[in-house]
């Protein structure tokens, strides 16, 4: 009985080895067929612009958990643009070293994303204060100006001031889904999706993508925090959200 038993074992794990095998072949080929068409495998790359966001938000303050969550990318890859940051910031201060005792040499300056592109606009928080979202962040539009207060804003609050909400803190305030009746009066949920067309123009998109309710709350424009501050009015003014209820 032993004996029938183990020749059984043994074709069940051969069956499961040749079935292992055929699954890692046609994984490959599929890859071989897709590689020629330009489509995209393997974990998502970290682009320009999503490391100049991982730098911005690891100065803020976030954790790289934290970053790679916001993004939607790996841990492992916000720790690699960060790393090779410290690098190159330690390849630099060799070189100004080296600078003080030999030729004044000639150092660019890598392009960092504007910090007005990194918040809503003006306008933007101008219409997010009328709606009565709770004014708490670390950078200010005052006068028409963006300035950084450090999370203390009483004084630019007292000027007239309107916080310039990062994407961080508008992604804060929206939720991860949100509940919306459909045409025969049934509510379905839909999930908080964001991202990024190619081209130029209002590339930037955040929506509320519906199932079977036939209703997409899309917004586009020209930066990330625009687009989440333009969908996060939508949903105050249309009442699907309550000014009072936004997490902070």
């Amino acid at each position: 009985m032993r004996t029938l038993v183990h020749v059984a074992m043994r074709c069940f794990a051969v069956c499961a080895e040749f079935e292992r095998d055929v699954i890692r072949e046609r994984m490959k080929a599929g890859i071989t067929d897709a590689r020629p068409r330009g489509k995209a495998h393997g974990r998502p790359r970290a682009t320009a612009n999503d490391a100049a966001q991982m730098r911005a938000l690891a100065q803020q303050g976030f954790s790289q958990a934290a970053i790679a969550r916001h993004l939607g990318l790996w841990r492992t890859s916000v720790r690699r643009v960060l790393m090779q940051q410290e690098g190159t910031c330690k390849e630099e201060v060799l070189q100004d070293a080296v600078c003080v005792f030999a030729e004044p040499a000639k150092c660019e300056a890598n392009q960092m994303m504007p910090l007005e592109q990194q918040v809503c606009s003006y306008e933007l928080a101008k219409r997010l204060e009328e709606l009565g979202v709770r004014q708490e962040s670390v950078f200010w539009w005052v006068d028409r100006k963006l300035t950084y207060t450090g999370g203390l804003a009483s004084h630019a609050q007292l000027q007239g001031g309107l916080a310039a909400f990062t994407v961080a803190e508008l992604g804060e305030m929206l939720p991860d889904d949100i509940t919306i009746p459909s045409k025969n009066g049934k509510p379905h949920p839909h999930w908080l999706r964001f991202g990024r067309y190619r081209g130029a123009g209002n590339r930037f998109w955040c929506a509320y993508p519906g199932g079977t309710a036939r209703t997409n709350l899309e917004e586009r424009a020209h930066t990330e925090a625009d687009a989440r501050a333009k969908l996060l009015i939508y949903v105050l003014e249309h009442h699907l959200l309550s000014a009072t209820g936004l997490r902070s």
